[in-house]
């Protein structure tokens, strides 16, 4: 089988701007081959190069490679400490599929920086759901589940009573964090 990109970031020690290098080398060396193709080189025996487009791609592997600092990648091998940790925090064991879900951890933990970063009102964290992707969580969690007779409809709670206050008096705003409202992620399975 031949290797994918993707299997290339799974090489022990590498990091994002690695990955990206190696990319564009890959369209470099592919754009040198067009050229000489183009320009007919086995027919004149000279290997045609373009020195701009050398100049252009090596700048943008700097950047590529910028970009990978800046973005915090972790190399393979901190990902791999991060997701064991991970598995032992929530008991998870993969057997067979232990490699891809690392990949969708790896995605997952790259997403959870990226927010962080962005300094909003919230802070993302790593829960036992880090192994799934979007899908496999929608699945998993919001699949079809039986309705019972005994259910309420929405808006008839036992515990519901009439209140004699205006909404005018409510606060534009409640922090449930700060009023320790707000727990840790718990595992509801598909209630």
């Amino acid at each position: 089988a031949v290797a994918s990109p993707r299997d290339r970031v799974l090489w022990p020690g590498d990091s994002v701007g690695t990955l990206l290098y190696e990319l564009n080398k890959l369209y470099f060396e592919a754009h040198v081959v067009a050229l000489n193709l183009a320009f007919g080189a086995e027919k004149t025996g000279r290997i045609v190069t373009s020195t701009a487009a050398f100049n252009a791609n090596m700048w943008l592997c700097l950047s590529y490679l910028l970009l990978g600092v800046l973005a915090g990648g972790y190399t393979v091998a901190e990902v791999k400490e991060k997701f064991d940790a991970y598995k032992k925090r929530f008991g998870h064991d993969f057997g067979d599929d232990d490699d891809h879900r690392m990949a969708v951890f790896d995605e997952n933990l790259h997403y959870i920086e990226s927010e962080n970063a962005k300094g909003l009102s919230y802070t993302l964290k790593i829960g036992p759901f880090a192994h799934l992707t979007n899908a496999e969580f929608g699945e998993t969690m919001f699949g079809e589940s039986p309705r019972f007779s005994s259910q309420r409809p929405l808006g008839t709670a036992a515990n519901m009573e009439e209140s004699s206050g205006s909404i005018e008096e409510l606060p534009k705003s409640v922090n449930y964090v700060t009023k320790g409202w707000v727990t840790d992620v718990k595992d509801q399975m598909n209630c």
